[in-house]
């Protein structure tokens, strides 16, 4: 009969999407769930906000051990003897509230309540100003005008989308669900311009639309020296005709 040896034996998993990892103890694979926890604190993931921690036989649950590490809200029984689901975004919500929100909704957690949309208006508001959530889920448009490319460019893993009426800077799975816009003006393309590379920066103030934008001062003063030219000369006619008194 072969040995082996309880470093070997693996009871404990961690199934996340795709993947199953195996760990050696209670303690291991809750270190591994919190990296993975923590790759989520940017507030990007995809579509499953769901990661699952199960014993193997060998190896009692110790509870204390999980209810000092996750709340009630972020760890959930399945019905399976020895399985949690661990909510994803429960968990980044409770951890950024705590790090970066208002004593308002801090106080409001504690007391209990959800705080999902306080939440989500705090953090779209921090972390992309100018921002608003999009139920209506715009499509990426198929060639950008050199404006919509280069206001995209700013921001990491934007696109320019549109609702056949404007333009916008467009950023998919916020928190895993949500579709973020920012409408594309006139002076959208100077937005985090410090973030770009010199070549782009080049390239913009070499742009049509820049320089249109830098002279557009100017366009009011020369409509209003030829109104005024215009109207001198209606007076001197009108007084050749003798129209004036």
């Amino acid at each position: 009969m072969s040995e082996r040896t309880d470093s070997k034996i693996k009871n404990w998993r961690i199934n996340y999407r795709d993947r199953t990892e195996c760990y050696d103890s209670q303690q291991a694979a809750i270190v591994a769930a919190d990296l993975i926890i923590s790759s989520c604190e940017s507030g990007f993931w995809g579509g499953n906000s769901n990661l699952y921690l199960s014993r193997d036989f060998g190896e009692a649950t110790d509870t204390d051990l999980l209810n000092s590490h996750y709340s009630a809200n972020v760890l959930l029984p399945t019905g399976f003897d020895g399985m949690f689901r661990i909510d994803l975004f429960v968990k980044n919500k409770e951890d950024w509230i705590f790090k970066y929100g208002s004593d308002l909704l801090q106080q409001s957690i504690l007391a209990g309540y959800e705080c999902n949309d306080g939440y989500l208006a705090e953090r779209v508001a921090r972390d992309y100003p100018g921002f608003k959530v999009n139920d209506r889920q715009y499509k990426r448009i198929d060639t950008p005008s050199e404006r919509c490319l280069y206001a995209c460019l700013g921001y990491e893993n934007a696109y320019c989308s549109s609702n056949n009426s404007s333009y916008y800077i467009t950023i998919d799975n916020f928190l895993g669900k949500y579709q973020l816009i920012k409408i594309i003006s006139v002076f959208t393309e100077i937005t985090k311009l410090d973030d770009l590379g010199g070549a782009v920066v080049d390239t913009l103030l070499r742009s049509t639309d820049i320089r249109r934008y830098q002279s557009s001062n100017i366009v009011p003063m020369v409509i209003l020296t030829s109104s005024l030219f215009t109207i001198l000369l209606i007076l001197l006619y009108a007084a050749r005709l003798g129209l004036l008194s």
